[in-house]
């Protein structure tokens, strides 16, 4: 089936007010009067997309959980540093979507991350297994609650480490806490 301009071009202006306003207020707080003046749309437009703000923030954060899970599918056959890397990249090109996302949805990494457990404990298992007096358990969840806090300090400070120097760092810590 053949794209249409219009409509992607209308989605992202809808996508980009609502972006703007979240950065000024929560999501209880938009109306669709405002997305529509912003976006410069009429109200039937943006319900012919979404039916109401909210509508759109739950479709924003399955696209994050989507972009998210595309690499995370692969957390057991490729290099840790490698598939930390390759997350970061997709979140850093999604940055003010993230962002948005992220200040009105901290949890948001830790569910995703939650959604590939088996496949992430397998992955930390190894680094878990040197370390012959910790908790497995606690240490696989200090190695989850951590790795989500500094994501989501990346993400809030505006993404200054580029994607690699945030993996690796990342990656060298786990290796030293264990």
């Amino acid at each position: 089936m053949a794209r249409d301009r219009r409509v992607e071009y209308t989605k992202m202006v809808i996508r980009d007010s609502l972006i703007r306003l979240l950065k000024e207020k929560p999501i209880h707080k938009i109306t669709v009067k405002e997305v529509c003046e912003l976006a410069d749309i009429n109200r039937s437009t943006f319900y012919k997309y979404y039916l109401s703000p909210y509508d759109w923030f739950e479709q924003a954060v399955k696209e994050c959980q989507e972009i998210t899970k595309e690499v995370l599918d692969r957390i057991d056959s490729t290099d840790t540093e490698v598939l930390l890397t390759e997350l970061l990249e997709k979140i850093k090109a999604n940055c003010e979507l993230f962002r948005v996302i992220y200040i009105h949805r901290e949890d948001l990494f830790k569910e995703l991350l939650a959604l590939h457990l088996e496949k992430a404990e397998v992955r930390f298992k190894d680094v878990i297994l040197k370390n012959p007096v910790g908790n497995q358990k606690w240490d696989y969840y200090f190695l989850i609650y951590g790795c989500n806090g500094i994501v989501s300090c990346w993400i809030k400070d505006g993404m200054e480490q580029s994607p690699n120097e945030l993996a690796s760092y990342i990656t060298n810590l786990i290796q030293h806490a264990l």
